[in-house]
């Protein structure tokens, strides 16, 4: 019999979608910047907080209920695995912090049409739930370009920005051209197989005739899959639209961009490679490890010679996709440490990450300047704003007492554990070099004067996406044991053994 509990996560963000769109259409009253709601108590950014929470509920109770093997349906195309959920969770946090980061942003702007906004928000969390569980070539792809779509239209969400309407047209051609990259790929992954769920692919894999013609064509397959995955998490040489889609785009969509996305390819790329591209047949592991090297070598001495702090944060971010890879490097040979590691790792960047593009909203609301320098005196004219922001740059280093810290050691040890240490080296060193440039910002605000002077920043509703952000990065810091355990279930995917 059809399971529809299963569903309830991506259930609650559709219905909570359209309900937000209908909040914008059939309008009660008027806000005071031109806005349209139903009443108070429903306007569109609290309509997305609260209903994307709801959403945390079940997904919370299938993690609960959930044994090997069951939580599927559609022949094992969807599943509900530990992995997946986690990855449920972060679409849905990401989307209510990253709502509550907007409120003053869009009324800055004076932008009437917020509910579109916020049900693009929902909507991307639902393309996000979907990828996670997504265990189908088509599926991955049909998901993965919903995403993608609603991506481009909210980096372009300011019109009457030249920046903005550049971002979205970037992303989109960059995009295009890697979804049609990776869909070649999976087709010839389905010529080979005949298969398109990733389960039957890795069965299949295994009675195909060991002749170079057969590896070419496996190679080529993954090399183009790879190219389609590796544009949506934004590594290197993948990573061409990242700092300018970043800078362009509205702060709060760059703040989601950097988070959900990255995370929802992610998901695709480790359970596809888990799951349909099995060491044995294809050794994937040298591939991998190269490109983590890579990225995050590349991004962080890159980001070291940034002005602006959207730019400088789209380069950490390219950084930090580099350091999950060790994870996945690491998978064959550390299943203590690696797929739970990389589940643990995005989910204290969503914290940290979200927490420094909410500091810089904050900034941006108030003085308009996406600068670093003009940083310069933060902590005498705001100090609260200044020590959050120092918290999370120290978080994003990966230093204790941080979540930060507890996400790198985690990812540390796996490659140690798989005897990559020359990859855990070059993590080390790495970490080294983002210290400058993350203290850099620091460094702006206790160290220099203000260049004039300017009103004290008041994040109004951004507040809470402040708090939610600074007690998750210091709590999983001192005590990582919970969250820990709380990952520590994804260690095993389903059909990757």
């Amino acid at each position: 019999m059809f399971d529809y509990t299963i569903f309830w996560p991506e259930i609650i963000l559709c219905l909570a979608a359209m309900l937000v769109l209908l909040a914008g259409v059939f309008p009660f009253r008027k806000g005071s910047g031109g806005e349209k709601f139903l009443g108070p108590a429903l306007e569109p950014w609290f309509l997305t907080v609260v209903l994307s929470l709801f959403a945390v509920a079940p997904s919370l109770g299938l993690f609960m209920q959930n044994k090997p093997g069951e939580g599927m349906t559609f022949g094992g195309n969807f599943v509900v695995d530990e992995f997946a959920i986690i990855f449920k969770l972060i679409a849905i946090l990401s989307v209510a912090v990253v709502a509550l980061m907007s409120v003053e942003f869009l009324k800055k702007w004076r932008r009437i049409d917020q509910a579109e906004f916020y049900s693009l928000l929902l909507f991307s969390g639902l393309a996000m739930a979907l990828v996670a569980s997504s265990a189908d070539l088509i599926m991955i792809y049909l998901s993965i370009e919903f995403l993608s779509l609603t991506g481009y239209v909210m980096a372009g969400y300011l019109k009457n920005s030249a920046r903005s309407v550049e971002a979205s047209v970037k992303y989109f051609l960059y995009g295009a051209v890697s979804a049609a990259v990776m869909l070649y790929g999976m087709s010839l992954l389905y010529g080979m197989t005949g298969a398109t769920s990733l389960g039957e692919i890795s069965r299949a894999m295994t009675s195909l005739p060991d002749v170079p013609e057969t590896k070419l064509l496996l190679y080529v397959s993954f090399v183009f899959i790879l190219v389609g995955l590796g544009f949506k998490i934004a590594i290197v040489p993948f990573h061409q639209w990242s700092p300018d889609v970043y800078e362009g785009a509205p702060m709060p969509v760059t703040a989601f961009l950097s988070v959900g996305p990255k995370a929802a390819g992610f998901a695709a790329l480790v359970r596809l490679l888990v799951t349909a591209f099995p060491v044995e047949q294809l050794n994937w592991v040298p591939v991998i490890a190269v490109l983590a090297a890579v990225t995050m070598t590349f991004a962080n001495v890159v980001a070291i010679t940034q002005r602006n702090v959207k730019r400088m944060l789209a380069y950490s971010s390219i950084a930090h996709a580099g350091y999950v890879l060790v994870g996945l490097a690491a998978y064959p040979d550390s299943q203590d440490y690696s797929i739970n590691g990389i589940a643990l790792y995005l989910l204290v960047y969503l914290f940290m990450n979200l927490g420094a593009f909410a500091v810089a909203t904050a900034f941006y609301n108030n003085r308009g300047s996406e600068l670093i320098e003009d940083y310069s005196g933060l902590s005498r004219s705001n100090p609260r704003l200044a020590m959050l922001m120092a918290v999370f740059m120290l978080s994003l280093t990966g230093l204790p007492p941080t979540a930060g810290f507890v996400g790198k050691f985690y990812l540390f040890l796996a490659a140690v554990q798989a005897h990559l240490i020359w990859l855990a080296v070059f993590m080390l060193v790495n970490t080294a070099i983002s210290l400058y440039y993350y203290f850099n910002i620091v460094r702006y605000m206790y160290l220099y004067d203000e260049k004039t002077p300017a009103p004290t920043p008041e994040p109004g509703y951004l507040q809470y996406a402040l708090a939610v952000t600074l007690i998750f990065t210091l709590f999983i810091g001192v005590y990582p044991q919970w969250v820990i355990n709380l990952t520590d279930a994804t260690r095993l995917l389903w059909g990757g053994g």
